[in-house]
C-alpha cells in the first residue's frame, strides 16, 4: 500500500492536532510545515511523536509567498515595503498590505 503523509497546513496545533485525532490510524505520517512549526514550534512535532505518529518537517522558507507570509506575518511585508527584499512586484505580498 502506498504511504500517504498528510499535511497540517493549518495556523495552530490545537488544529492540528484535531485533524491527527481525528483521522486515527488512517494514516501514521504528518507534515508539519512553516506555517504550524512558526505558531507551536517544536511542540508540533512532539505532539505527534506522542501519538507514534511519523514526521515529515517542512520549513522551506522559499515557497510560495502566501505560506511564507502567513508563516511570518506582517513583519515580511513591513520589510518588503521598507526595501529590503528585493522581489518584483507581483510576487503576491502586496494583498497582505
Amino acid at each position: 500500500m502506498a504511504q500517504v503523509i498528510i499535511p497540517l497546513d493549518v495556523p495552530s496545533l490545537d488544529e492540528a492536532m484535531g485533524l491527527v485525532d481525528s483521522l486515527g490510524e488512517a494514516t501514521d505520517c504528518y507534515k508539519v510545515g512553516l506555517e504550524l512549526f512558526t505558531s507551536a514550534g517544536p511542540a508540533a512535532v512532539q505532539a505527534l511523536k506522542e501519538r507514534d505518529k511519523r514526521v515529515f518537517l517542512d520549513l522551506k522558507l522559499h515557497d510560495i509567498p502566501n505560506t511564507v507570509a502567513r508563516a511570518v506575518g506582517r513583519a515580511v511585508v513591513q520589510r518588503r515595503l521598507a526595501g529590503g527584499d528585493r522581489s518584483p512586484p507581483g510576487d503576491g505580498y502586496e494583498q497582505f498590505v
